[in-house]
């Protein structure tokens, strides 16, 4: 979740790989209650997920969730946590499985067989936000939606994109097209200032003919080849592959 912190801001959605352990349910139920609290709740499959984290996994999750929420809800909402001590008090073991299928309930409405639904542990809140399990596929997407968009980004979109640029795999996150100017110009900044200069020359040699009104290759070429004299041997190599494909 740390790497896609601004996936649950813009889409409230987080990304979490399959476990291989066996959650105690009551940790996962205390933790919905706790934030319930905030106006959050998470889905089925979220839920599913999250029951197969160790416990370290699952804490260190919750500990940036909260956090990421607290910022989401903002300063002005207090917080009044039902296990303000979690995880050293969590809910019941008898009642957190009726927690966790009333909470499924209510986003599905669907009841288990052996359940009825006067037993059901009432939700103290009951228009929750629902924070669902996610996708990197999804998250590319998002980015490239983003980076492309036909309007200025604003500081916060800039903000994203430059730390996905930075951190992660950058030629998966980049559109074929960005039809933005300024837009263009400032995706072209952060990787010059990355020094990403492999996926620079790239970019040129296979979207020169696109619609990058800013990505002008003699300039771009000019100002690689002063930050890094090796540029120019890369980009000789890439363009004669690039020739001899076509």
């Amino acid at each position: 979740m740390n790497e896609k912190r601004y996936f649950l801001r813009r889409q409230f959605k987080v990304i979490i790989k399959q476990g291989s352990d066996i959650l105690a349910p009551a940790y996962v139920a205390s933790m919905l209650k706790n934030i319930e609290a905030l106006g959050f709740t998470a889905s089925a499959s979220l839920i599913d997920r999250l029951l197969t984290l160790s416990f370290c996994e699952f804490m260190s999750f919750y500990e940036q969730l909260l956090l990421s929420l607290k910022r989401l809800v903002g300063a002005h909402v207090k917080y009044k946590p039902m296990y303000p001590n979690f995880p050293n008090e969590v809910m019941q073991a008898s009642e957190a499985e009726l927690y966790i299928n009333a909470v499924v309930h209510y986003l599905t409405g669907v009841l288990p067989n052996s359940e009825k639904q006067d037993v059901f542990p009432l939700l103290d809140t009951t228009d929750l936000r629902i924070i669902d399990l996610g996708t990197d596929e999804e998250f590319g997407l998002m980015m490239r939606q983003l980076i492309c968009a036909n309007t200025s980004l604003s500081q916060m979109d800039r903000s994203d994109i430059e730390w996905s640029l930075v951190n992660l795999h950058a030629v998966d996150l980049l559109p074929a097209v960005i039809p933005q100017k300024e837009n263009a110009a400032f995706v072209s900044s952060v990787l010059i200032k990355t020094k990403n200069y492999l996926l620079m020359s790239c970019l040129l040699i296979l979207k020169q003919q696109q619609t990058f009104y800013v990505w002008q290759p003699l300039y771009l070429m000019a100002i690689l080849a002063f930050h890094h004299p090796l540029y120019l041997r890369s980009l000789v190599v890439l363009n004669a592959e690039a020739c001899c494909s076509c």
